[in-house]
């Protein structure tokens, strides 16, 4: 938030970069944390970003888990805020109709639903398929709540929360990533537009 300055449009622009990085957030913790309770083995699964080129929508060859600091406290907390970040999104700024982190929810969920199915059975993918199920579940009824008591959001309160989410490693790395991406693209279509 560069000089200060705050506005619900801007809040929306930077939520909406948010949701897959939070997303793929959960998705990391909860692998490793299937991965501890399964061997009990310091090992785990590395996260790496990358912007995707213009040509791509999203790369599913590669799988992004975090480092450290993985627990059910950071999966409940990265649901709460999605849940405040879509009650805003959907009720305060008028943005959309539907629930962008319970679509993204629905697709990891698909995902991995994928992954049980297409490949040889593996206890791993159906346990992370489970987890993220429960967590769907639990958002849905955060964001309930939320709507059943008409939660007030207001935007100096979204825009802490937007700080607090960016600050943290795994949601930065992969924020840093989708922006450049972003500015990717608009330079191609920048690009293609001097061709014209």
């Amino acid at each position: 938030m560069e000089n200060g300055w705050q506005s619900i449009k801007y809040a929306q622009f930077e939520i909406s970069y948010m949701i897959r990085p939070i997303l793929e957030a959960i998705r990391n913790i909860l692998r490793n944390t299937i991965l501890w309770n399964t061997t009990q083995s310091n090992q785990q699964i590395e996260q790496t970003s990358k912007p995707l080129p213009f040509s791509a929508s999203r790369c599913h060859s590669c799988k992004g888990d975090p480092k450290k600091n993985w627990n059910s406290r950071h999966v409940e907390k990265y649901d709460q805020a999605s849940a405040i970040f879509s009650h805003f999104l959907i009720r305060k700024a008028f943005a959309r109709k539907d629930d962008p982190f319970l679509t993204g929810f629905r697709e990891m969920i698909a995902e991995e639903t994928y992954s049980c199915t297409s490949r040889a059975p593996n206890d791993f993918n159906r346990l992370l398929l489970q987890e993220l199920s429960d967590i769907g579940n639990k958002y849905k009824q955060e964001t309930q709540t939320m709507k059943s008591v008409d939660a007030s959001i207001d935007l100096p309160a979204i825009y802490e929360l937007i700080s607090i989410m960016s600050a943290i490693r795994l949601v930065h790395e992969q924020l840093v990533a989708v922006k450049r991406r972003h500015r990717m693209t608009i330079e191609q279509y920048e690009y293609e537009a001097q061709k014209i």
